[in-house]
């Protein structure tokens, strides 16, 4: 088992990529594709994979662990190259007397982490700052790195994101309007987060 993964945490457009991918260059931790958001999404996971006891069940939700997550709203796409057969056995052996999700959500990370030559992994997903009770209960050796900046210029940031989803041939006319709802500035939601910074003296890191 690999000690002390690393979750990386804090208010998007925070800066949370650039401190996952510092995290991810040193030689001794592997970085985690895309933002899991197991966590935040439990609920979905459940629905998805409602029976952990049945074989098939559990090596799917092994694969689209280890697969490389992307979210767009609540559905979850996977890059179906991200794990090869073997790596699916040897998870699949470690996990099958347990069956549980967050000790399916360890293992796999724990095994890619190995594989690649790493002492532990990192993952980044900014909305697991809510779930820290929850992570600390299935991994109590996890350490949390919460990155703080000024709530003005995450708006800004968030600003720039709402031109570009409209403008940029990323996304097709369909995705944008949700891809805008999810990650681009909204003046009554992101309000609060000025206000909340102001009144406990966020100062710009």
């Amino acid at each position: 088992m690999c000690s002390n993964p690393i979750f990386v945490v804090g208010y998007m457009h925070s800066g949370t990529t650039m401190l996952v991918n510092i995290l991810g260059e040193h030689p001794d931790v592997w970085r985690v594709k895309g933002e899991t958001r197991f966590f935040s999404h439990a609920p979905l996971y459940r629905l998805r994979y409602p029976n952990l006891e049945n074989d098939d069940t559990l090596r799917d939700l092994i694969h689209t662990l280890a697969s490389g997550i992307k979210w767009s709203g609540a559905d979850m796409v996977r890059d179906e190259t991200g794990i090869k057969r073997d790596q699916l056995d040897a998870i699949f052996d470690s996990v099958k007397l347990t069956r549980e999700y967050a000790t399916v959500f360890r293992a796999v990370f724990d095994h890619m982490s190995r594989s690649a030559g790493c002492a532990r992994w990192t993952e980044k997903t900014p909305t697991h700052i809510f779930h820290i009770s929850e992570i600390l209960e299935a991994i109590p050796d996890a350490y949390f790195v919460e990155i703080v900046r000024d709530p003005r210029d995450v708006l800004a940031s968030k600003k720039t994101r709402r031109a570009s989803i409209w403008t940029t041939e990323r996304y097709t006319s369909t995705q944008r309007p949700m891809k805008a709802l999810a990650l681009a500035y909204d003046p009554f939601w992101d309000y609060s987060v000025v206000e909340i910074g102001h009144s406990s003296g966020t100062e710009s890191t």
